[in-house]
């Protein structure tokens, strides 16, 4: 509604006389709706990343409603879309890679699908590369929906407190995804598995574990936090509620792993219970770069350990 429809304008002393008070009241209506309409108080600027943008997202006045960490310019159709997106382009995108490699070894498709190794590296290559086009995905998403920054839409909100508290804050999470990673390790351990799970028939070579490691560390917590503690988490908290959402979350996040478990239905579990921390985290401290970190020292700490139980994956029998 415009200012001008619930304001009366005030007697102006330049009304010429004879001039009809509703052409004067016309006049002014035009020149309040000519002037660039104030900021609205309850749209915050996105904080960039790594940089801050002075770019306000332009979002609906009903968002005034929610905490600002869950304002976000998408609907639940454009989430359902890109999920659609993100599942399935690794699998696109292998099928073109798998034949390429064939072409560039000389060998046939089908032989090539049965060493185990090189199927190995093209799935991590092709995760990678459709981890890269998600964010490529999410970044016109943001733009098509004029939602501003777009690190800031996406959740990546810095932390709350001056320099001291947050890197208090930063150390926390850090220690914390240390404990969790010995938490799931050690229940894993205890569980154990009477086969070997598909991850474990895949890492066969040192090469192999080498580029899972620089693609669990670098890419995943960063794309993985993205989608799921970024775009997913608020969706689903503006209509469930918080708990709702964070039980969500963990379950989608252990289904998107469950392939390279399929059969390991307790570390599955684990997974979901993962998830479900990170998302707790997310919320409680309203932005992703909390669950990213905590991500991030979950995995370095799982590589860590297994470079060295392999002695810097010579021995991979270790792993098994």
């Amino acid at each position: 509604m415009n200012d001008s429809e619930h304001i009366p304008a005030e007697p102006r002393d330049d009304v010429r006389e004879g001039e009809a008070p509703e052409a004067a009241q016309q006049q002014v209506s035009h020149t309040a709706t000519s002037d660039p309409a104030p900021a609205n108080p309850c749209i915050e600027a996105f904080a960039g990343f790594p940089l801050a943008e002075s770019s306000a997202p332009q979002m609906d006045v009903s968002q005034a409603q929610y905490p600002p960490d869950l304002r976000v310019p998408w609907t639940p159709k454009d989430v359902i879309l890109f999920l659609l997106f993100y599942i399935l382009s690794p699998i696109v995108l292998a099928i073109p890679m798998l034949i390429a490699a064939a072409v560039l070894r000389r060998q046939d498709v089908n032989s090539l699908t049965k060493d185990v190794p090189m199927q190995a590296m093209l799935a991590i290559i092709a995760q990678a590369a459709a981890a890269l086009l998600s964010l490529g995905y999410l970044w016109v998403l943001a733009k098509t929906r004029h939602a501003g920054s777009f690190w800031g839409a996406i959740g990546w909100k810095p932390l709350a407190g001056d320099a001291t508290k947050r890197r208090v804050i930063i150390l926390s999470i850090v220690i914390g995804g240390i404990f969790l990673a010995g938490i799931v390790t050690g229940v894993s351990s205890v569980i154990g598995e009477s086969k070997k799970l598909p991850i474990e028939e895949m890492i066969q070579t040192r090469q192999t574990m080498v580029l899972l490691m620089v693609f669990g560390v670098l890419v995943a917590p960063a794309v993985e936090e993205t989608v799921f503690r970024g775009l997913i988490y608020p969706m689903i908290a503006r209509r469930a509620g918080i708990p709702a959402s964070i039980a969500v979350t963990g379950i989608l996040f252990g289904l998107v792993h469950s392939m390279q478990l399929w059969g390991g239905w307790a570390q599955i579990a684990l997974i979901v219970f993962v998830g479900m921390i990170l998302t707790w985290l997310r919320a409680t401290r309203r932005t992703v770069w909390a669950s990213y970190l905590l991500h991030l020292s979950y995995n370095s700490t799982l590589f860590l350990a297994a470079l060295v139980a392999t002695g810097g994956f010579r021995h991979m029998q270790n792993l098994r």
